[in-house]
């Protein structure tokens, strides 16, 4: 069947709005379909993108999950079909159209087809597993009609199984990810694809990457070398976490984890099953938490309590008479700041001395959500809007949530010496300062107010941004689509 297919443009490669690789997003893939091989990759199509194995290199490389196509980003979910011709191009039809990828780098170009023909009926292409000469793990059962019957401690389950020709062997395991191993060498490992769920709540560096915690049952590591993720499985078995019981997430020495749940402080090692639960709080509902030089510093809903040596613990603070949200947490020096539902509470470390910070002219600021300290600033954020605390003047600059963030709510801030981000229920803004470093609404400032914002259209999984990290000159932020990067400087300037 001949089908009229056109690209849009004049050249074959897409001139995207930023690089390849600017925005790179690592979500759960969902159910997995289909596997495509050639011989430099192997493409694993799932329900929320393409998951995309190196075969030269014997690693995973960036799922595409986003894609960029000239000025827009694609959103790579529910991918009805896949095909490939030659070694090259490869189609891939969504429910917004076809797009394709021509050559092995990161451009892709929208596909236009001729209305009067149906474009669906020509990119559906049988996958049929070739059995012969697989030799199973012991806890898998193959059978000849393709189904690969998988035993754990407790459940059988039933799922695809397929084999390349050319040596490498795949199966399938739906939502948690891809089983490979060699007839030869009979070596076999497991390879998570993303994190356990796509809402990430919160995400600390690691010696080789990232911990990313996404407020279900458990918490994924990813090492950036390799780009393999791993699931931390013996929390949800001893533990017997709810769905949303990891609240944040820290990380100390490299690789021992502190997690914020609804029962306590879990604490422990990747390699080590044996965790310890500290629940000695006055309140086991622990929502926030970050390692200080005097210890671990935890938020309850009755106040800020330190894990001290010996997992002693002993209070910083506490609420008297009202439920206390500590909802982020930061330090400078010997000074730990708090955003709260009831203001901004301050304490120093050395003497004990508590106090509430007066909040910013123009914004309510029993609400804050977030908070970023620099050498120079404190900044907050909360349902209304954002606020900067000059820390020399003693004086606030402010932006209202109605005026400058589209009515968002800013959950997480990250600082730079000429830019602010900040992270919210609808996108991901910047704000940036003149060149003598003040910021864009600051009346001594030489340039007109400006608020950049960037939206799934430019790249994020989804809108809603938890938190925000910097790391050299990119963003690695954890949202409710997955865990995302976006390298925001290129050829010395930021990208629009």
């Amino acid at each position: 069947m001949m089908v009229a297919i056109g690209f849009v443009g004049s050249s074959a490669v897409a001139q995207g709005r930023y690089p390849p690789n600017s925005w790179e997003t690592w979500r759960n893939p969902g159910r997995i379909d289909r596997i495509v091989v050639t011989n430099y990759e192997t493409f694993v199509v799932a329900q929320n993108g393409i998951w995309v194995w190196d075969r030269l290199h014997e690693r995973w490389d960036v799922p595409y999950t986003i894609v960029q196509s000239f000025s827009e980003a694609i959103n790579l979910s529910n991918i009805q079909s896949i095909h490939l011709e030659g070694t090259e191009h490869l189609f891939v039809k969504t429910r917004d159209g076809v797009i394709v990828r021509e050559g092995r780098d990161r451009n892709w170009s929208r596909m236009v087809f001729s209305d009067s023909i149906p474009y669906d009926t020509s990119l559906t292409i049988p996958i049929k597993p070739h059995l012969e000469n697989w030799m199973a793990p012991p806890q898998w059962t193959i059978f000849p009609d393709g189904r690969a019957l998988y035993s754990d401690d407790n459940w059988y389950h039933w799922r695809n199984a397929f084999i390349d020709n050319r040596s490498d062997l795949w199966s399938i395991i739906d939502n948690v990810g891809v089983v490979h191993g060699r007839d030869q060498s009979h070596r076999w490992s497991m390879n998570q694809l993303g994190p356990s769920v796509s809402t990430i709540k919160s995400i600390a560096r690691n010696r080789n990457g990232w911990v990313v915690a996404s407020g279900g049952a458990g918490i994924s590591f990813f090492i950036e070398s390799n780009r393999e993720w791993t699931w931390c499985k013996p929390l949800a078995n001893r533990f017997q976490l709810s769905s949303r019981a990891i609240n944040d997430v820290a990380v100390t020495d490299g690789d021992t984890y502190w997690l914020a749940t609804n029962i306590g402080v879990l604490t422990g090692r990747q390699d080590n099953p044996d965790w310890d639960l500290i629940d000695d709080f006055r309140s086991i509902h622990v929502s926030s938490i970050l390692p200080t030089p005097y210890g671990i510093a935890c938020g309850t809903d009755r106040g800020i309590e330190m894990i001290g040596p010996n997992r002693s613990i002993h209070i910083l603070y506490e609420s008297s008479n009202r439920v206390l949200n500590v909802n982020q947490l930061a330090i400078d020096s010997d000074t730990l700041f708090c955003a709260t539902n009831l203001g901004m509470l301050k304490i120093i470390l050395t003497s004990g001395q508590t106090s509430f910070l007066p909040g910013p002219p123009g914004i309510a600021s029993d609400s804050w959500m977030s908070i970023a300290v620099t050498p120079s600033e404190m900044w907050v954020g909360g349902y209304r809007g954002a606020a900067a605390f000059d820390r020399s003047s003693g004086k606030w600059a402010s932006w209202s949530s109605s005026t400058y963030f589209n009515d968002s709510s800013i959950n997480a801030i990250a600082a730079t010496d000429s830019t602010v981000w900040l992270g919210g229920s609808k996108g991901l803004f910047r704000i940036d300062r003149d060149p003598s470093g003040r910021l864009e609404n600051d009346p001594n400032a030489k340039v007109s107010p400006r608020v950049n914002r960037y939206t799934v259209k430019d790249g994020l999984p989804e809108n809603e941004i938890y938190r925000i990290v910097l790391d050299g000159n990119r963003l690695v932020m954890a949202t409710q689509g997955g865990f995302c990067t976006f390298r925001y400087l290129h050829e010395g300037r930021i990208l629009e």
